[in-house]
């Protein structure tokens, strides 16, 4: 009889047919619930999420929308909706699929909520009051249009560049901000800036629209969250 590697043909044949698939498992009785808690997301953003957890007590990964099963039982960056969590136990035994609704909260301005990095996506000019409203983000340059503003806990104020560098590069700077109802104020170095007013504020972008006390000419900008 022809061999391979050793190994007759009819051997090769035996082992094969001795072989089995991976056994199913047996989940008869098994019973497992899904218990969960939520942040709900801020309107128009994906900073919600879902904790879960199973019982009775055990190992367990878990899967969000179908998706493959992981270790961690929480479930992060998540925007408003409806959502399904399965869990698993080490035995391969899976629960029920659980149904969840992040309802987002509603985009409020305050400290909290405006706190985030942007880019200024528009800018406008007016002379004063009586004159036209000029473009004036159409005479930036890219690299101008590119740079960051955050505002971070604590009050800090920080600009940066982006991708895009400018030639020279932009000096950073880093300040305070306070926001006092619709008004916020930078303080750089010890001195305060005349306060600029936020207008339609959306949680992902908002305008800032400042005056000059000396000669009248007004700019709005719009910050658009990244």
């Amino acid at each position: 009889m022809k061999k391979f590697f050793g190994l007759s043909i009819l051997a090769i044949i035996l082992f094969s047919s001795c072989k089995k698939d991976s056994p199913t498992p047996n989940c008869t009785g098994v019973t497992i619930i899904i218990n969960s808690s939520q942040i709900a997301p801020t309107t128009g953003q994906s900073n919600g999420s879902i904790t879960v957890t199973a019982t009775p007590n055990g190992s367990y990964t878990f899967s969000i929308n179908n998706g493959a099963f992981q270790s961690s039982n929480i479930f992060n960056n998540l925007s408003a909706g409806t959502y399904t969590i399965m869990a698993k136990n080490a035995e391969g035994c899976t629960s029920d699929t659980t149904t969840i609704t992040l309802s987002a909260i509603p985009c409020i301005l305050n400290s909290t909520s405006i706190i985030g990095t942007y880019k200024t996506t528009a800018a406008t000019i007016q002379a004063d009051a009586q004159s036209p409203v000029v473009d004036d983000y159409a005479t930036w340059a890219a690299c101008e249009k590119d740079d960051l503003i955050t505002l971070s806990a604590g009050g800090i104020f920080t600009t940066s560049e982006g991708v895009t560098s400018c030639t020279p590069p932009t000096d950073p700077i880093s300040a305070n901000w306070t926001l006092t109802g619709n008004s916020l104020t930078i303080t750089y170095m010890g001195m305060a800036i005349p306060a600029v007013t936020i207008s339609d504020f959306t949680c992902n972008s908002f305008k800032v629209t400042s005056v000059d006390e000396t000669t009248g000419e007004i700019t709005v900008s719009t910050l658009t969250r990244q």
